[in-house]
């Protein structure tokens, strides 16, 4: 019995750490976003500068669409 309860008391606390682990992971990752967000704002939408643009747009993209060119990968810029 001591052993069972010894075995749940060590998962439990594992477990813990690591759910707090993922906690602080998301938490870094929602900080990058918003400042990925301010930046884009920043450099392009507030000042009309479109010379930046190329550290937002990726070189291709898929088509998402219902007909034939569903799923085709084209280039972003032309």
């Amino acid at each position: 019995m001591k052993r069972t309860l010894l075995l749940f008391l060590l998962l439990t606390l594992q477990i813990d750490v690591f759910s707090q682990q993922d906690g602080l992971n998301l938490k870094s990752q929602i900080e990058t976003n918003k400042e990925i967000a301010r930046n884009f704002y920043q450099d392009l939408w507030f000042t009309n500068n479109t010379e930046k643009y190329k550290n937002y747009v990726a070189d291709e993209y898929v088509v998402h669409d219902i007909f034939q060119r569903k799923g085709l990968t084209e280039p972003a810029i032309e």
